[in-house]
């Protein structure tokens, strides 16, 4: 299962006093904010969609760089950008999919007898043994 990742930020304060925020490690993930604040929920928001969009696509993550790599400008700093793919997909609803199971009839007709949900039950045993 995969680990959090931590990607350097490198924000720009602009001459209208709002920043552009750009996660050079990974292509495209560039955004603008009015506020600090505002700033790291985009870019967090912003590398969320686009490492979903190549994990979906079967594409490798880039590497993380060592912030200390970065040539910045005397007003810009670097922020590390927190990106857990799991935690990500359960906020957002990733869509469920079908799984064909298959059990014993005794055990069917005593979870359906005790109106047991099986997708609930697969599910919570599924987290304890991943560990989640």
């Amino acid at each position: 299962m995969m680990k959090k990742l931590f990607y350097p930020s490198i924000f720009r304060k602009e001459e209208d006093g709002g920043y552009t925020i750009e996660i050079p490690d990974v292509e495209g993930c560039v955004t603008y904010a009015d506020t600090l604040e505002q700033g790291y929920e985009m870019i967090s928001e912003a590398l969320a969609m686009v490492l979903e969009y190549m994990e979906d696509n079967k594409e490798s993550f880039p590497t993380p760089s060592n912030p200390k790599d970065f040539e910045i400008g005397k007003d810009d700093f670097v922020i590390s950008v927190e990106f857990d793919l799991l935690a990500y997909r359960m906020k957002m609803g990733k869509k469920s999919v079908r799984k064909t199971v298959t059990i014993p009839m005794w055990l069917d007709n005593l979870a359906t007898e005790q109106n047991i949900s099986f997708s609930n039950v697969l599910q919570e045993g599924l987290k304890e043994r991943i560990k989640y």
